[in-house]
């Protein structure tokens, strides 16, 4: 399935989902067949990491984005990265 984890601890798999290109239903034209199709896939291998015993959390695009305007600790984090 081409699973690459971000992080594994404790049996735990954290997916970070970029919303365009997996289908987010926060995008406009959320009803078009590719965007459809598109999540579709993800749920399906979001499941099948569910399958093989791992806790699963999952965080999209646009929640990133709204912790970093939302947590100062994070949005500086970010802002060092977005320098270098």
């Amino acid at each position: 399935m081409g699973i690459v984890p971000l992080r594994i601890h404790c049996n735990t798999y954290t997916e970070f989902l970029g919303c365009y290109w997996h289908g987010h239903l926060c995008l406009p034209n959320t009803g078009c067949d590719l965007q459809r199709e598109r999540l579709a896939k993800t749920r399906l291998r979001l499941q099948y990491t569910l399958e093989l015993g791992y806790d699963l959390e999952v965080m999209w695009e646009c929640e990133w984005r709204k912790r970093i305007r939302a947590d100062g600790d994070v949005g500086r984090f970010v802002k060092i990265f977005e320098e270098v």
